[in-house]
């Protein structure tokens, strides 16, 4: 099975980390992908925190997943 993770958090809409200018990892999709990856899944992730929404529909037209995951962590909003 294939899937394609990604997460909902773009650093050009907090302004509060985009001042700061210190951008942090996705954490929680990366654990997320390498525990999939370890029990057989075929995974791509799709970091687009420096990106725009839209960038994940080449993701998905490239990768062609039978599953879509969406990590949301809204904490920080």
């Amino acid at each position: 099975m294939k899937i394609l993770i990604t997460h909902s958090y773009f650093l050009k809409r907090d302004q509060k980390q985009l001042k700061a200018g210190c951008p942090y990892p996705p954490l929680a999709p990366l654990y997320a992908a390498a525990l999939l990856r370890e029990n057989g899944f075929e995974l791509s992730l799709a970091d687009l925190q420096f990106g725009e929404p839209e960038e994940i529909e080449a993701h998905l037209e490239r990768f062609k997943p039978d599953a879509f995951v969406i990590y949301d962590d809204a904490f920080n909003y």
